[in-house]
């Protein structure tokens, strides 16, 4: 979700025609990137929460530590996921494209590389490289963490930094070639 909807909103306001009454506007691409990722974030945000509840509710499963914690450094990721997607959308032209780039960059490296589905161990070297750029890999340590062993912030604070680093690498990225397309 943080990547396949902010991966469309540029793309719908090229497909509009309206970045153009953007670029003669007198909106600063900070408000403009701000504007377009807030709501996503909030919508993200508001999923992590159903997804803790009906995981405690309705399969049994009680998180071990700090819930305030989890969401707290939930919060990085879901920059990054947002980052990741808007800077999509500056590169893409239509949202059936955004769709399709936002699913095999995000669902199919999340799924197949972060050690989700398989472990990291037992994958070849070659793809545990490449698992390294999968910033799911790093959140599903802290998820784990807090979960199952009632990490605190301390013990986390490895793979935290590396979502952050992503983040920011992501966000500046997206940013610059926001303001080239504004």
């Amino acid at each position: 979700m943080t990547i396949l909807l902010p991966s469309m909103a540029v793309v719908r306001e090229k497909e509009r025609g309206t970045i153009e009454i953007l670029r003669a506007g007198p909106i600063r691409p900070a408000a403009f990137i701000i504007g377009k990722l807030l709501p996503y974030g909030l919508i993200c945000v508001f999923d992590l929460l159903l997804v803790i509840i009906v995981g405690a509710l309705v399969f049994g499963v009680r998180m071990q530590g700090s819930f305030l914690l989890l969401v707290g450094l939930a919060l990085p990721f879901l920059i990054t996921g947002l980052s990741m997607g808007l800077l999509i959308s500056t590169f893409v032209e239509s949202l059936q494209v955004a769709m399709y780039v936002a699913f095999l960059i995000s669902m199919l490296p999340t799924i197949l590389l972060s050690g989700f589905v398989f472990p990291i161990a037992s994958m070849p070297g070659f793809i545990q490289l490449i698992s390294v750029f999968v910033p799911a890999r790093y959140f599903l340590l802290v998820v784990r963490g807090i979960y199952l062993k009632a990490a605190g912030f301390t013990a986390l604070i490895e793979p935290v930094l590396v979502i952050v680093l992503f983040g920011a690498v992501l966000l500046a990225a997206a940013v610059v070639r926001l303001r080239r397309s504004l």
